[in-house]
């Protein structure tokens, strides 16, 4: 092997073939070269054939660039904002990049916050790779090290253009180039997810900051939510958002409700005091369930009209009604319930069986929600109306003055005989009093 010459490279395991016309070598280059016109070559005069004739002439390989050489960090620079790092590095690179590689301690302590991106420049950038941070180096801070962890027993993220990869590497010569932050914080927006809030629902609340704030200075008490109450207070892991839960106070009504926050309530990474006051959208508050105000027996009284104390809506179940008739459950049934229409829309006519009878008192009309279930009545927005009783019910049933009369009398067993009785049967047209009525029975005939 020593008869070869190869430039910026070790030959090794020669063998040649069978018939003696050829020969293969294997050639590994030196490390950390950098040469892009190398050859191997061969001196005639060093070998000689079967019959012993030398060999004249020197051959000559084509040409082979030589790599080795890994790139490395040579310097890195924090952004005037302190927001992200620009690395230098000793040549171009490539790769797939990965931030979870990089790491950072500032003042001998591990960075609280994360590295979200890397990314390589372009043109005669592409020798630069920034990082972009959670938050923000603060002016006057020492960046101690800036680390590089290759990717043990697997791609490398970093490489050059050639594909050799960074090694691991720790950096220490980091320039702060962030000013002090003197920028106040600000509320970009508030936003109420539901903005129609009736009985029984919450919604969320998310607040956008203009900068990463300081978590521990933001609290519940910070801020203002009219007719509701505020919980579940939560900063996002980038401390660029928080979200609340917003539930509405009861038995309110209100179309215009906003959330707030005011700036000086919190400060961002630096300490730097929040200003203005952000303000959310409008939302709606309806926590009023609909009650029975009165109700009229109507003239004919086979009819009860009730009045809700505002719109109401629903699927309405006549089974969810009963009346009490001077003291007495009311021995008819209510056939149906309905809703009236436009400006009478907060009534509903029940429709009964049988007649109320004038003079009589309605005690109670009772409404019982369908529990555990969806309630018949609701108000126009969906607040269900709650189990009710109503005394205040009045009978406006004309006077009863219709005669009475027989429809058939019945003779059970038409033909009688010695010892037999049989039944007779007496069907009026209308109901009668009992303490005015009275039979008195004389052999086979019935005198009333």
């Amino acid at each position: 092997m020593q008869d070869f010459s190869a430039e910026n490279g070790v030959l090794s395991d020669l063998s040649v073939a069978e018939d003696r016309l050829s020969a293969t070598l294997t050639l590994t280059p030196d490390a950390t070269i950098e040469d892009t016109a190398n050859v191997v070559s061969l001196t005639g005069a060093n070998f000689t054939d079967a019959a012993g004739n030398l060999g004249t002439g020197t051959g000559t390989s084509n040409s082979y660039a030589v790599d080795t050489v890994s790139p490395t960090m040579n310097s890195a620079v924090v952004s005037s904002n302190g927001l992200s790092i620009v690395i230098t590095y000793s040549e171009l690179v490539g790769g797939t990049l990965e931030p979870a590689d990089y790491a950072v301690t500032i003042d001998g302590q591990a960075y609280s916050g994360t590295i979200d991106a890397a990314v390589i420049g372009t043109d005669s950038d592409a020798n630069k790779v920034t990082l972009t941070l959670s938050s923000p180096i603060q002016s006057g801070s020492v960046v101690t090290n800036l680390i590089y962890t290759a990717n043990a027993g697997a791609v490398n993220s970093v490489t050059d253009v050639v594909g050799n990869p960074a090694a691991s590497q720790t950096l220490s010569s980091v320039s702060n180039g962030s000013s002090a932050d003197t920028i106040a914080p600000t509320v970009t927006s508030i936003t109420v997810a539901d903005s129609s809030l009736i009985i029984g629902e919450t919604t969320t609340v998310t607040v956008v900051f203009s900068e990463a704030i300081a978590p521990e200075s933001l609290v519940l008490q910070d801020f203002s939510a009219e007719n509701g109450v505020l919980s579940d207070l939560s900063v996002a892991e980038d401390r660029l958002s928080a979200t609340l839960t917003l539930t509405p106070d009861a038995t309110i009504e209100d179309t215009a409700n906003v959330v707030s926050l005011t700036g000086a309530n919190f400060t961002d990474a630096a300490g730097n005091l929040g200003t203005g006051t952000g303000t959310s959208n409008s939302y709606a508050v309806d926590t009023v369930s609909p009650t029975m105000n009165s109700a009229v027996v109507s003239s004919n009284g086979l009819s009860i009209v009730i009045t809700y104390s505002e719109l109401v809506g629903g699927t309405l179940e006549p089974a969810d009604y009963a009346v009490t008739i001077d003291g007495q459950a009311y021995s008819g049934t209510i056939d149906a319930a309905v809703i009236g229409t436009d400006s009478d829309a907060n009534k509903v006519t029940l429709t009964l069986s049988s007649p109320i009878q004038s003079g009589s008192v309605v005690t109670n009309l009772i409404y019982t929600a369908n529990a555990g279930a969806v309630n018949s009545v609701t108000d126009v927005v969906g607040n269900p109306a709650a189990s009710q009783t109503l005394s205040s019910v009045s009978n406006g049933s004309s006077a009863d003055t219709i005669a009475p009369t027989v429809t058939s009398i019945t003779v059970a067993d038409s033909s009688l005989i010695i010892g037999e009785t049989t039944t007779v049967t007496v069907v009026f047209r209308r109901r009668l009093l009992l303490n005015r009525w009275y039979c008195k029975i004389f052999l086979l005939r019935m005198v009333c």
